[in-house]
């Protein structure tokens, strides 16, 4: 039998050699190609020059243009943001997916507002990446109804095109009624969050104090002006100031407690106490919040009220010997 013959066992050797060979060398040629198991760390390239990028890291990675949007605040022609990540591990030869900010903004057309709500006219701006400016308030049959767009002071039409982040101020009517609204709380709010807030309540923004330095994500609202208590009404409008301190800087959760509590005895006894004798605890407390000293002036004190409610004291009797000092 052809079994028992050595042609067949060398004739076998060899095939299985040929075989063995074949598969090694394509195992050796996809290895090449596919740089298997060498991997490398990816750059990181956010904020870096598109064009430094390509010249300095194309033998090592495709670069694959996604997409351009304009960032005020980035270099025109850096890189906003990549795919894979910085710091991912990754082979040779990877295609990067990036995004590079472009020369100009986005255009956008600027919608009609007029008769719209005032919370309906925020979110329609917001929606279309357009900035609120100043909410000017003026004499008109509905409260909070958009009477009159602007752009640099001057009344924008419908349809006219707007760089992205344009600020467009609106008139708002009074109404006919009540010309006065809640002051929000303000405390702990992000730079992100406090202009919206104030626009929903029908208020601007005032003065803007930075206490720390800090970088600017990390800070939140420490102290506003007019202060915040659950029955402070302003006209609409008011232009509210406010101070920021870094949360790296300051114990916020431990303030916005003492803030929580302070609206509980509030609302626990406004009912029976006096305007006079509830400013006085409203402001009293908000002195011991914010760590002022007690003193024995008794015009300190009444200058301090007045501040929130403007009244009479000549006839006003208080019988505590000790009275807070303004002065931190």
């Amino acid at each position: 039998m052809f079994l028992k013959e050595k042609k067949f066992y060398i004739h076998l050797a060899i095939a299985l050699a040929v075989v063995f060979v074949i598969l090694f060398v394509s195992y050796k040629m996809l290895s090449g190609c596919t740089r298997h198991g060498e991997e490398i760390k990816m750059p990181d390239f956010v904020g870096h020059d598109e064009a430094w990028m390509i010249e300095n890291y194309s033998s090592d990675f495709d670069f694959i243009l996604v997409d351009s949007l304009y960032v005020k605040d980035m270099p025109v022609g850096s890189v906003y943001q990549q795919n894979p990540r910085a710091n991912s591990n990754v082979k040779r030869g990877r295609n990067v997916y990036y995004i590079v900010v472009s020369k100009s903004p986005e255009m956008v057309q600027m919608p009609n507002l007029r008769n719209l709500s005032l919370r309906q006219a925020l979110s329609s701006l917001n929606s279309l990446g357009l900035n609120v400016g100043n909410l000017n308030f003026v004499e008109h049959i509905a409260r909070n109804a958009v009477v009159q767009q602007y752009v640099d002071e001057t009344p924008v039409e419908p349809g006219t095109i707007l760089h992205k982040g344009t600020s467009v101020t609106l008139d708002v009517g009074l109404g006919s009624g009540n010309k006065k609204t809640y002051v929000p709380n303000l405390i702990g709010k992000t730079i992100n969050e406090l202009k919206p807030a104030l626009h929903n309540a029908s208020l601007n923004i005032g003065e803007t104090v930075f206490m720390d330095t800090a970088a600017i994500e990390t800070y939140r609202v420490w102290k506003m002006e007019p202060s915040y208590s659950s029955i402070t009404m302003v006209e609409l409008g008011t232009p509210v100031n406010v101070w920021l301190r870094s949360e790296n800087n300051f114990d916020f959760m431990n303030f916005l407690a003492l803030t929580r509590v302070k609206d509980s005895i509030i609302d626990a006894n406004k009912q029976n106490l006096s305007d006079i004798e509830l400013y006085f605890m409203i402001d009293s407390m908000d002195c011991l919040i914010e760590g002022r000293e007690f003193s024995r002036n008794i015009e300190d004190t009444a200058d301090s009220i007045d501040k929130h409610l403007e009244l009479n004291y000549d006839d006003v009797e208080i019988d505590d010997e000790y009275y807070y000092d303004e002065e931190n």
